[in-house]
């Protein structure tokens, strides 16, 4: 017992000090790709309210329809969203930009199809509010669709 008392008291000194074997070298690769991480959520509520912002400017100040309105927000979103993670989230400002922009319209594309279909399936076969389907369907898709394709593909 006491044994195991050391051994637990010398690993945890390990990893206070920086110096266990097993764990440091993990956390270290995985620091940066959490720092993408959050840096591309920050970018992906500026965009939404980019969004946002730009559809009720256009509806109310300048009378555009709605739907109108509504297309034009999400692209002003998505060239904010572009621009913020090509420069902030992912530093790949380096790379070539119609290469990358082609990749982001491609992830955007198919980003906007799984939004569609996993909202309509979850709103029309599990019976959900749309609202709530709406908002898991942002969840997984941000985090399971979105970040990887821009992290390993569009901003490679």
């Amino acid at each position: 017992m006491l044994d195991d008392a050391r051994d637990a008291h010398v690993a945890y000194g390990r990893l206070q000090s920086g110096t266990s074997p097993s764990i440091t070298p993990r956390v270290r690769r995985l620091a940066p790709l959490l720092g993408a991480y959050l840096r591309s959520q920050l970018v992906a509520l500026l965009a939404t309210a980019v969004d946002f912002a730009a559809m009720v400017a256009l509806v109310e100040g300048l009378h555009v329809h709605y739907l109108s309105a509504t297309a034009l927000g999400a692209i002003s979103g998505g060239v904010t969203a572009f621009l913020g993670n090509r420069h902030y989230s992912f530093l790949a400002s380096h790379g070539r930009l119609a290469p990358q922009s082609l990749r982001y319209a491609l992830a955007w594309i198919g980003s906007i199809t799984l939004n569609v279909a996993l909202v309509y399936a979850m709103t029309e076969g599990a019976a959900l509010q749309y609202t709530w389907s709406k908002a898991l369907t942002a969840i997984v898709v941000g985090a399971g669709f979105n970040f990887p394709l821009h992290r390993w593909y569009v901003f490679r």
